[in-house]
């Protein structure tokens, strides 16, 4: 039975996603490969990528494949962040409870779990475009549903711990979501998503997401913004491997 899914926003990214997939091989050997499925929610379109609707979808793919979603544990992970080493995250949790492995503590980015049922009461993530503030948003939504957000073992972003490959330091960031975001008028989730079309391939993982429609127009006006506002990241070697890696303090 499974007890894991791990979801993976993506798109354009296949040096990485190798990398994922055969890491992951070894992450999880202790793991019964029943116990646990990978999605790699793949945006298959040439609008700007939409990573909160990528998780969402991935959810709801899973939603319909597995009865008992709401006791499976989700994993949303992002493509270029790993553990550098097995059974170093500790993915149990209980109710009311989500685990964050993994970023910045003002957001929920980079890896987190949550069980079916808490995803669902929150109504998931924003469905931003570009790449807005959908980790932001569901760290807010979760506080104001009194889920507990446990970070004991929580690695801050720059700790050697994570493997982390970067490819860029800016994004284009969705003006209005920015702007909602801040005049906190976020109604955006699970529930808005539209107009699915989507198919999967069990042999490679991938779920490929061919159009949906969400409350966010997706020719809004994007604005490049930098990933770092104070300072430039500094380069450093991965203790384990030739990784790139960087020290975001």
């Amino acid at each position: 039975m499974i007890k894991y899914v791990f979801i993976v926003p993506y798109r354009n990214r296949e040096q990485q996603k190798h990398f994922f997939v055969k890491y992951m091989e070894y992450l999880m050997e202790d793991y019964d490969k029943d116990s646990y499925d990978i999605i790699f929610a793949h945006q298959n379109n040439n609008l700007s990528f939409n990573r909160g609707a990528m998780k969402n979808i991935g959810f709801l793919y899973a939603k319909e494949k597995y009865d008992y979603y709401k006791d499976i544990i989700f994993i949303f992970n992002d493509v270029d962040t790993l553990p550098h080493k097995k059974n170093l995250l500790d993915f149990n949790l209980e109710d009311n409870e989500i685990k964050h492995y993994y970023g910045f503590y003002f957001t929920l980015g980079g890896i987190f779990a949550i069980k079916g049922k808490d995803f669902e009461k929150i109504n998931g993530f924003p469905n931003f475009w570009g790449w807005g503030y959908e980790d932001n948003v569901i760290l807010d939504k979760a506080l104001a549903n009194n889920i507990k957000i446990n970070r004991s073992n929580f690695f801050e972003i720059g700790n050697h711990n994570i493997l982390h490959l970067i490819d860029e330091f800016s994004k284009n960031i969705d003006v209005k979501a920015r702007n909602d975001y801040k005049n906190k008028n976020i109604v955006d989730g699970l529930n808005t998503l539209r107009n699915l079309n989507y198919n999967y391939n069990d042999d490679v993982k991938m779920l490929d997401i061919n159009s949906f429609t969400c409350l966010y127009n997706p020719h809004e006006k994007l604005e490049q913004t930098s990933l770092f506002v104070k300072s430039q990241p500094k380069k450093i070697p991965h203790p384990i491997g030739k990784f790139a890696f960087y020290n975001f303090k």
